[in-house]
């Protein structure tokens, strides 16, 4: 039998952050259940978007030096050609030149045919994750979840709070997403900003 993604431990505290919203407490066993279950339709999903953004980035750092090391194995197998190099020309050992040459023109080759989902196209400025389809998915799935306990599905909080669109749902999501991340979800502000979207989306 598996481990839960959702415990029961974490639904009750869940539970403890939404009271002051709730006006009647749903059985914790089946708004655990009901939690782990969305939990696991999703969970390997952060785990690979991390992996393509990763793989997103290494390879936007190694398209200039692959372009670089391909323009100077070019430079050596022209420089054979030259009168003065004739005498020496073993010295730039050509047969690896060209074998390594033709190796990174493979690889830069394999380059044009990247996936949209890590085209090697990092933007370094870019700070905040993108919403990604199975957050906004993940997001109308607890949107369910909150009907079902009682709580509107809303993100216009408080204006004059620090967190102005924190809401029972958003801090639903949230508190859910950390579970299902390991602790490791999204910043509270962003998660707010893509419960919003989604929401929107969804009606």
């Amino acid at each position: 039998m598996r481990n839960r993604w959702v415990t029961t431990k974490k639904a009750k505290e869940i539970l403890e952050k939404l009271g002051p919203w709730l006006d009647k407490r749903p059985p914790l066993h089946k708004f655990t259940d009901r939690l782990d279950a969305t939990v696991e339709t999703i969970w390997p999903l952060p785990r690979i978007a991390a992996l393509y953004v990763a793989l997103d980035r290494a390879i936007a750092r190694l398209r200039g030096p692959l372009s670089e090391a391909s323009s100077c194995l070019v430079e050596m197998e022209v420089a054979a050609t030259e009168p003065d190099m004739v005498p020496v020309v073993e010295q730039l050992k050509l047969d690896d030149v060209r074998r390594i040459l033709g190796s990174v023109n493979d690889l830069e080759l394999a380059l044009t045919h990247v996936p949209d989902a890590f085209p090697g196209r990092a933007n370094k400025r870019r700070r905040r994750p993108k919403l990604s389809d199975w957050q906004i998915g993940f997001v109308r799935d607890l949107a369910e979840v909150a009907e079902d306990i009682g709580i509107p599905v809303t993100t216009g909080g408080n204006p004059a709070a620090a967190e102005p669109h924190q809401t029972a749902f958003t801090t639903l999501v949230y508190e859910v997403e950390k579970s299902a991340a390991g602790g490791d979800a999204i910043s509270h502000p962003e998660r707010l900003r893509q419960a919003d979207r989604a929401s929107h989306s969804r009606f």
